[in-house]
């Protein structure tokens, strides 16, 4: 009993981390996009840069997701 109640609340905990690090992803790629349309107009010479770093991070939270979500999987 105690280890299914356990075993409900990470499953629980692991698809609201999902969706929590799938949105975090998402606005990061919006806000370094936008950034980089700023940057660009604006003729800044490491808008390239910048772009680069907020498209990494967002991808190291769309792969946290990812990872959370074989976790979770178990066929």
């Amino acid at each position: 009993q105690l280890f299914e109640t356990l075993e409900n609340l990470v499953r629980w905990l692991a698809e609201y981390s999902i969706v929590l690090f799938e949105i975090v992803g998402i606005v990061t790629i919006i806000a370094a996009g936008i950034q980089g349309v700023g940057g660009l107009l604006r003729k800044d010479p490491l808008t390239r840069l910048k772009l680069a770093k907020g498209m990494a991070m967002a991808l190291e939270f769309k792969l946290g997701g990812e990872i959370l979500r074989t976790v979770v999987v178990r066929e």
